[in-house]
């Protein structure tokens, strides 16, 4: 782990990101995690890591069991529970997890291309979904936003304002949220 490599947990960080960094780690280095950052011994780390080599155990068990088990460690049992279940709620299931934001969208003081409406790539900007318009059109581009669960990939899509409305936007696999054009 290494916050100039970007790839650090942090302890004050929220179970839903503790966890989900966790289960983001590579399989090769869960190894590792499990004889730092537990309690296991090492002649259970080894047991673990024939079971996923013969193929009886799926790694992604084990990830989970690290993630749910440093996640209680620093913010309970509770905690734990709910963070294992958004998270296979999110990325397993593709569903809106229960705590997903909701952000607001206007047209307050946007003259675009025709009046009332929004380039998707100016919205992503204006939602901090995206550093960058250039960026936000890349995304688009390459299929990695879903605009209420349709893939957008014409960097010129427009957005309605004219129609107040709840859209769900999605943005790569980890930024989900709701956006409401008021």
């Amino acid at each position: 782990m290494s916050k100039s490599l970007n790839n650090y947990i942090g302890i004050t960080e929220s179970p839903r990101d503790m966890f989900g960094k966790l289960m983001s780690i590579p399989d090769s280095l869960m190894w590792s995690y499990l004889e730092l950052l537990t309690d296991r011994t090492a002649s259970v780390v080894e047991s673990l890591q024939k079971n996923v080599q013969a193929g009886t155990t799926h790694p992604k068990q084990v990830k989970v069991s690290l993630a749910s088990e440093i996640v209680r460690d620093f913010h309970g049992e509770e905690a734990a529970l709910k963070a294992a279940a958004n998270f296979e709620r999110e990325f397993h299931d593709r569903q809106v997890p229960e705590d997903a934001p909701v952000k607001n969208l206007s047209q307050d003081n946007y003259i675009g291309s025709e009046p009332g409406k929004m380039r998707l790539s100016r919205a992503l900007l204006r939602l901090d979904a995206a550093p960058s318009r250039a960026e936000a059109e890349r995304l688009i581009k390459q299929g990695a936003v879903e605009l209420d669960d349709i893939a957008i990939t014409d960097p010129k899509y427009e957005i309605d304002l004219n129609t107040p409305r709840k859209h769900l936007l999605r943005v790569g696999k980890k930024k989900i949220f709701y956006f409401i054009v008021q």
